[in-house]
């Protein structure tokens, strides 16, 4: 296929449009890879068991289920199961304790000497310096400047972090096609490659960590999306072959 045929990507971004000023920042040559990651934390459940005690479990279980005690029934067939399981082996049994974030890397490129097509005249300049770039990306883990609400906040009392003209780092919001996660970026690294004249950067590749803001909107979206399509898209025409 030759260039003119190749069909130009939708860009990516990085933004906080409620910052103070707003941080838009288009990728200029999207990230080829985003490694997404999410660990959960387990707690030792393991109940001590004889053979004695297991079977004292099941006639529990049996005993409830015949009485129709749905509640007794479910948890003496958990109680069962996880004496009959430690009783035939002596390795720990586990139970879910706390979820953990989302958290997603990914890597990116800005080169001040190529003008991307719709890029307006003064995001480039003649000297090729990735220094308004940078100063976009580098916000989002700098403090913001506050706004009018934070002001009056403020002038009515103390702030919390008893910052005045500054707050906290702004949130980022991860913009790649359909996905749109905010978080916060917890590590930035920025290696400068090339340099024009006058020492200025004109080439620098940047690194990105990211932990996903759970009380956020973009949050909440994605939770209802990820349950649709995973209701839609779920293969029910193999529940079949998973049982049997």
């Amino acid at each position: 296929m030759s260039h003119p045929q190749l069909t130009v990507p939708k860009r990516g971004y990085l933004a906080n449009i409620l910052n103070v000023p707003p941080l838009i920042y288009p990728f200029q040559y999207n990230p080829t890879q985003i490694s997404e990651s999410k660990a959960n934390t387990l707690r030792s459940s393991t109940p001590a068991a004889t053979l004695s005690s297991a079977l004292e479990a099941t006639l529990g279980f049996a005993g409830a289920a015949l009485s129709l005690n749905i509640s007794a029934a479910a948890s003496g067939f958990k109680t069962a199961r996880q004496k009959l399981a430690r009783t035939l082996s002596n390795t720990e049994l586990y139970d879910f304790n706390v979820e953990g974030p989302r958290k997603f890397s990914f890597k990116f490129v800005v080169d001040g000497r190529e003008k991307r097509p719709g890029e307006p005249d003064r995001r480039r300049s003649d000297s090729g310096s990735v220094l308004p770039d940078l100063a976009i990306i580098r916000s989002f883990v700098f403090p913001a400047l506050a706004d009018l609400m934070d002001l009056a906040s403020a002038a009515l009392g103390p702030t919390p972090e008893g910052r005045v003209f500054f707050k906290k780092p702004p949130t980022c919001l991860l913009v790649m096609g359909s996905r749109s996660v905010e978080g916060f970026i917890t590590d930035l690294k920025i290696t400068e490659t090339a340099f024009n004249a006058d020492l200025e950067p004109t080439r620098a590749e940047i690194e990105i960590q990211m932990t996903e803001n759970t009380d956020s909107i973009s949050f909440i979206v994605d939770a209802f999306k990820r349950i649709g399509l995973t209701a839609y898209n779920s293969a029910y025409e193999d529940i079949g072959e998973v049982l049997f």
